[in-house]
């Protein structure tokens, strides 16, 4: 009993001397970067250097319109707001930022910056302001961002929070969160279009990461479904970043995760740099990406430096396939990888489409099925959620089918998923409602 003692008291002073140590360093918009930031260019920046951290950044900056940023007026985006101008993204302080404007001829169109760090930081907090929409009841743009993360190649979900600390309340509120989604909020009577102030950052929320560790992070800046069809111009604002250096040792670092058909079958391939602790990887399995089921299990390694491979078999896929890993260690604890697709379907599955597209007031799918079959219609807003299915029964050829109630459906984006219930190949498309 006295060794075990010994042993968690080592333990305890490890872990303590490696948070009391721990040192938070900033990545400063106005002074970090080489070259610095200049008005109007989106140009790719690498920092110089962060404090003594010994850390570096480069932050990319796309868009699937290549002159989202290069028609703004407002200002030359991107920029680095400077003594509050155009922007403040901290309650009492004109730090800098980068204000980032863009003006979309798309509504279903965004701008990603993406940040890249040399190596696994954590506690990662930053702020975003301005999330709102032009003024109470227009509809010319509802701005959105969505952050992500990862390390390596597992992904990893920051939580959002208001800047100024109040409650969420629909009625009031200029953003509302949901995730790691903030979005203007649409109600009538809400919203602004003023640059963000010391004295109101009700439009301003905090993204944190916590201790998880991260190498990546991007920030896609959107519109809400609800924006016009050709959005206006609109802007937000980056704060300065602030992390700490990834001190802890990684239980597991995964380098790879692969699915390729094999022997009639499905094999899953994954890879690891590092291993400590680690119990055992379970190979979970989805056909519609919701529901998982565990197919196999692989004891892992336990304490490792060195790359170690790993290999699964599913020997009865079905036409699409979603595998993951969910990584258990000896304590417990647990984190998933990735999510990958197989479809082993190929040349024989049913492919569909919908005209017209842009939708106005009625749809039609147009699905060809290699053989006669039934088959399920599912209609999905843009975030996901179902809002009617309908079965009907296939000929072998093209079948045209009117899509349901469209008239009623608000203004956006929707999915529709059409799903051979035999074989469940399926095809997946996307059209706008105007």
């Amino acid at each position: 009993m006295k060794t075990k003692f010994n042993y968690l008291a080592t333990f305890i002073l490890i872990l303590c001397t490696n948070v009391l140590t721990a040192q938070t360093y900033t990545m400063n918009w106005g002074t970090n970067f080489s070259p610095a930031w200049t008005a109007g260019s989106s140009a790719t920046r690498t920092t110089t250097s962060i404090g003594a951290s010994g850390v570096t950044a480069t932050v990319a900056l796309t868009s699937n319109e290549s002159t989202a940023m290069s028609s703004v007026t407002a200002f030359s985006s991107p920029m680095v707001s400077s003594a509050g101008n155009p922007f403040t993204t901290q309650l009492g302080s004109n730090v800098a930022n980068l204000a980032l404007a863009m003006d979309l001829n798309a509504n279903t169109s965004y701008v990603d910056v993406k940040i890249d760090f040399s190596s696994a930081v954590n506690n990662v907090t930053f702020n975003i302001a301005d999330i709102d929409k032009v003024n109470s009841t227009s509809t010319t743009y509802f701005d959105e961002v969505l952050v992500t993360g990862s390390n390596g190649v597992v992904s990893v979900t920051p939580s959002l929070s208001k800047h100024n600390g109040t409650s969420q309340l629909a009625s009031r509120d200029s953003v509302l969160i949901s995730g790691n989604i903030a979005r203007a909020n649409t109600t009538s009577g809400v919203g602004s279009n003023s640059p963000s102030t010391t004295t109101d950052q009700n439009a301003t929320v905090t993204v944190n990461f916590g201790s998880t560790s991260i190498t990546t992070m991007t920030i896609r800046y959107r519109n809400a479904t609800g924006a016009q069809a050709n959005p206006a111009a609109q802007a937000i604002a980056i704060g300065n970043i602030s992390f700490s250096q990834n001190t802890l040792i990684l239980p597991v670092v995964l380098t790879s995760f692969n699915a390729h058909t094999k022997n009639n079958g499905a094999e899953i391939t994954w890879s690891t740099s590092q291993e400590a602790k680690s119990e055992k990887f379970l190979v979970e399995k989805s056909t519609d990406g919701k529901i998982w089921n565990t197919i196999t299990t692989v004891a892992a390694a336990k304490s490792s430096t060195t790359t170690k491979n790993y290999s699964a078999f599913d020997a009865t896929p079905e036409a699409v396939n979603y595998y993951r890993l969910k990584q258990v260690d000896i304590d417990g604890t647990f984190t998933y990888s990735k999510t990958v697709t197989l479809t082993t379907s190929g040349g024989n599955k049913i492919e569909a489409k919908v005209y017209p597209n842009p939708v106005t007031s009625a749809a039609t799918v147009s699905i060809n099925s290699p053989a006669s079959a039934n088959a399920t219609i599912a209609l999905f807003n843009i975030g996901g959620v179902k809002i009617s299915s309908v079965n009907t029964n296939l000929e072998a050829g093209y079948n045209n089918i009117a899509l349901a109630n469209v008239s009623t459906l608000k203004t956006g984006t929707y999915l529709v998923i059409v799903t051979n219930t035999a074989d469940k190949s399926q095809d997946t498309f996307k059209f706008v409602k105007q």
